[in-house]
């Protein structure tokens, strides 16, 4: 379509061009003929001085009067066709100069056209380059999506293990105690200073050193499910009967299943990462 366009508005240069060069030849021709009238107003004044000549003449013998008159008449109507020429030339000049500015409407209406049709190829390139960073975020978005889905299984997993080791452990809801949230430092601190921690207390004070280990079991627990937003689970933490004979051996499985629990976080979070 911008080719043909190209051509058209080619053809109409070539076509103004022409009637250009036409106008320059009619108003040369317009030129000659003014030129010619002024040389046969010339003659006519010759004529009429030899008119009054030949008139005395005439008066004087009246030699060729019938042939003076002619050619009298024969300058006249020259003059008459020149006149008549001229004003032909004239009209043709008008009809020319509006043929060019229609001729120009036209080129105008043409540029115009290619603006817009160089307007509507870069709508298009933007449309594309939109659907393209389109297409790129779906794609990152079914990535996050896969993602977050294998976080989410990986916790599943470490959650059905972790009943399975709580179970495994004589850990039930009868010896379980309400729900305790702690702060990162608090737990960092509690097991720093805490003396509860070294195994002289646990065998000292084993249900104290049980209720320990669980709240830090909790946590971790916590931490896990933490590492998404579309099943946070919060664990009860769970607490040895002081009155119960077996008291003395959970302190050992609460280490035990501690231990298991942070190589179960960790080894989720790098098949996740």
């Amino acid at each position: 379509m911008e080719a043909d366009l190209l051509k058209r508005i080619n053809s109409l240069i070539s076509l103004i061009s022409d009637n250009d060069e036409l106008l320059t030849k009619h108003e040369k021709e317009k030129k000659e003929l003014v030129e010619k009238l002024e040389w046969l107003e010339e003659d006519v004044s010759e004529l009429q001085k030899k008119l009054k000549k030949k008139t005395e003449e005439l008066e004087e013998g009246r030699v060729s009067q019938a042939q003076l008159l002619q050619q009298i008449d024969a300058d006249k109507l020259e003059i008459l066709k020149q006149k008549q020429q001229l004003e032909e030339s004239e009209n043709d000049k008008k009809l020319l100069l509006e043929k060019v500015n229609v001729f120009e409407e036209k080129i105008n209406e043409l540029k115009e056209n290619l603006s817009s049709c160089s307007k509507v190829d870069e709508g298009k390139d933007s449309y594309e380059k939109l659907l393209q960073q389109i297409e790129l975020k779906e794609t990152q978005l079914l990535a996050e999506k896969k993602k977050t889905k294998n976080v989410f299984d990986a916790y599943k997993r470490l959650k059905s293990q972790y009943k399975f080791l709580c179970a495994k452990a004589g850990l039930t809801e009868e010896n379980m105690l309400p729900q305790i949230k702690l702060e990162d430092e608090s737990a960092s601190l509690m097991h720093q200073q805490n003396p509860t921690t070294s195994p002289d207390f646990v065998s000292r004070h084993p249900d104290t050193a049980t209720a320990a280990c669980e709240i830090k079991k909790v946590k971790i627990e916590n931490d896990a499910s933490d590492l998404f937003e579309e099943d946070k689970v919060v664990k009860s933490i769970p607490t040895p009967s002081f009155h119960s004979p077996t008291s003395g051996y959970i302190a050992p499985k609460c280490f035990l299943l501690q231990n298991l629990l942070l190589l179960l976080v960790q080894s989720g979070l790098h098949l996740v990462g």
